[in-house]
């Protein structure tokens, strides 16, 4: 029970309000780097991006990073949170953070615990 709690708590912090504009504009600041900066390591973010977008992104990498960890040691309940985030996580995780952890020299994929728990909905078979 206490997992399942945990899962919904995660998805009430990301579905809120406030974290909606957050990872909307973290996107948007995203997208524009994807295109302006030649390596878009996280180093690079961090110099070349404002404050305030740097912030909000690294927000969301955070989320995911305690998402991950929460999975991980089975703190929160995978199946709740499959059910939420399988379509988000794999649409930041191919649309930014793969190019972004390439290019900063880390592995491709870094939260193992989530890839491992959350299906890409790119791989379902139709």
């Amino acid at each position: 029970m206490k997992e399942k709690n945990r899962a919904l708590d995660l998805i009430q912090e990301y579905s809120s309000p406030d974290y909606i504009q957050i990872r909307n504009d973290a996107s948007k600041a995203l997208k524009k780097s994807m295109l302006e900066i030649e390596s878009p390591s996280w180093d690079s973010l961090y110099r070349k991006l404002s404050t305030e977008e740097w912030q909000k992104i690294s927000k969301i990498e955070h989320f995911y990073k305690k998402l991950n960890f929460m999975v991980d040691i089975k703190e929160a309940d995978s199946r709740y949170l499959a059910k939420y985030f399988e379509v988000e996580f794999w649409h930041w995780q191919a649309r930014y953070f793969s190019r972004i952890n390439i290019e900063s020299g880390e592995p491709e994929m870094v939260f193992q615990a989530l890839a491992g728990a959350f299906e890409n909905p790119n791989n379902k078979k139709t």
